[in-house]
């Protein structure tokens, strides 16, 4: 508790983050309230499955595929959460130029930003999850205590994954590209597990659903790819192991990218300086077609405000194999572009 509160570590900075993002939320009394009726009744439909299973749930092959999918797919969704978090802490929180010059060693500053994103993406995924599982782990599968352990390392190791793209991508084309790139970026990973199982039934070699393949496959099952499985059941050596991992890719993300993350932050700092522009005739500008006026403006609009690109793309992408899948059943396929 005293490493906590000492002013200056990473705990007080942690919680100085938590502050900010909590305020930040500005959330009414009422949709709290609201929030808080959610999760109750999620409690409560947990104790209701809990009260009336019978039999205790025991791992097999089909639950180990089932939880090794639902951590890719969560582990994508926080991959892409994890790069908008850290586009917006490069440029949008503002509190880092402040950390940054204080008599506080940047590490801990770096491991502090770090360690709020990935408690950001665990609560995001507990909000929804634990609620409903931790009744059924508690009253007559334990075991499944496991998949809290496991949702808190998909989580973390996806944070480091998406901060250290997100950092790279801003390297490699500069901090004003790149924050339309991210939003691209983030929305692909963001529906690949998507994508991938609507891929399946046309290149799966014969299997008709991502489930149907990872089970002729022995994905999830064999390997390395077991551990999610065996860890959501409690197994403590694949637990203890994915823990170990986790805590090891975020010391070493952290400490490594100090140096990016510094460069990659004063860089974006220095391309948000305004550059002045010289006022245009209206009448000039305004004289064109309407239809161009609109577009053109809407345009503007979408690169001044990267996060539209994410949710329009990420929209466009979940619909493409769906209509795709529905043109090609009906056989109306030359109709789907105009869809």
């Amino acid at each position: 508790m005293m490493a906590l509160s000492r002013s200056g570590s990473v705990g007080w900075l942690l919680l100085h983050e938590i502050r900010v993002a909590w305020r930040s939320m500005a959330l009414t009394p009422l949709a709290r309230l609201g929030g808080l009726g959610l999760m109750l009744v999620y409690f409560g439909l947990g104790t209701w499955i809990a009260l009336t299973l019978t039999d205790r749930i025991e791992g097999n092959d089909y639950f180990s595929v089932l939880i090794f999918i639902s951590a890719a797919a969560s582990f994508t969704f926080n991959i892409s959460g994890a790069m908008r978090a850290a586009q917006h802490t490069l440029y949008e929180q503002g509190d880092l130029e402040l950390q940054l010059t204080s008599p506080i060693p940047p590490s801990r500053v770096i491991m502090a930003k770090l360690a709020m994103i990935s408690v950001s993406m665990v609560f995001w995924n507990a909000l929804f999850l634990f609620p409903l599982l931790i009744p059924i782990a508690a009253i007559n599968n334990p075991q499944l205590f496991g998949l809290l352990g496991l949702t808190a390392c998909v989580a973390i190791f996806a944070t480091c994954i998406g901060l250290t793209l997100a950092l790279f991508v801003v390297h490699l084309v500069g901090p004003q590209r790149a924050r339309r790139l991210i939003q691209i970026f983030a929305a692909f990973i963001g529906a690949a597990i998507f994508v991938s199982s609507q891929a399946v039934p046309y290149f799966g070699g014969g299997e008709k659903s991502l489930f149907a393949w990872c089970v002729a496959n022995g994905i999830g099952i064999r390997g390395f790819t077991a551990l999610p499985g065996r860890a959501g059941f409690g197994d403590m050596n694949a637990l203890l192991t994915m823990l170990a991992v986790t805590a090891l890719v975020f010391v070493v993300t952290a400490l490594s990218l100090q140096r990016l993350f510094i460069r990659v932050y004063q860089s974006a700092a220095q391309a948000q300086v305004s550059k002045t522009r010289k006022n245009k005739d209206l009448r000039a500008a305004f004289a064109d077609h309407p239809g161009r006026i609109l577009m053109r403006k809407d345009l503007k609009l979408l690169f001044r405000d990267p996060s539209l690109i994410y949710n329009m793309l990420l929209q466009l992408i979940f619909m493409a194999p769906l209509m795709a899948g529905f043109g090609k059943a009906t056989g109306l396929m030359s109709l789907m572009p105009g869809a």
